[in-house]
């Protein structure tokens, strides 16, 4: 049985990231298929997987750059994967790794962080809500076609992971996905790393990316 791995796009530490090296460890000789791989800036464990990329490659060099053109680019990119071949696809997605085409008898599993985030809670970013007249028409229309096709690629899935009950409740309200077919498996986090404190405060610390939505 071939089994193959796919994930929007390797270029920053984090959680969506360490789930991938976790699918890796499962499945060692499974390869990778992304849009982008910028090993100098993610997780060195990379260095030793099977990594495919695509030929958006060859121009986008930072994480910058490909916020500001994936939209428009990496649908197109995960499109031009041949995954023909693979009994299995197991992808770790919240926007283009959903965009492959697979082989009709391949059974495709989607981990799901969140259903895409532009398409389906635009509220979230400061371009919509700062947006006004003509600018806000344009967005709203691009927004409008991305939930289209986003919508249409979220069926091709047989089934659906989840990484918490709230991540399950949107895959289906948004992608009108069957309960049956969605599992919740919370991502893994190493515990050694953390240590229970001796009192308890009022107040939470909460580590986290910062990104403008």
């Amino acid at each position: 049985m071939k089994i193959a791995l796919i994930h929007d796009g390797i270029f920053c530490k984090g959680g969506a990231e360490r789930v991938l090296l976790n699918m890796h460890k499962a499945f060692p000789d499974a390869p990778i298929y992304t849009s982008i791989y910028l090993e100098n800036q993610t997780y060195a464990e990379f260095k030793k997987c099977n990594i495919k990329t695509s030929f958006l490659q060859y121009f986008i060099k930072s994480e910058k750059t490909f916020k500001k053109t994936f939209v428009l680019f990496a649908p197109y990119a995960m499109r031009k994967f041949d995954l023909s071949k693979y009994d299995v696809i197991l992808s770790s997605t919240t926007h283009c790794a959903k965009y492959i085409k697979p082989n009709k008898t391949s059974l495709v599993i989607n981990y799901c962080y969140t259903p895409f985030r532009l398409a389906w809670n635009p509220e979230s970013y400061r371009i919509f809500l700062e947006s006004n007249g003509y600018k806000k028409f344009l967005i709203k229309k691009v927004i409008s076609y991305l939930q289209k096709i986003d919508f249409h690629y979220a069926q091709r899935a047989n089934k659906y992971i989840a990484m918490t009950q709230e991540t399950s409740e949107r895959i289906k309200k948004i992608y009108n996905i069957k309960p049956k077919n969605i599992k919740i498996i919370n991502p893994s986090i190493n515990v050694g790393e953390f240590k229970v404190a001796d009192k308890i405060e009022d107040y939470f610390l909460i580590v986290s990316r910062l990104e403008k939505y």
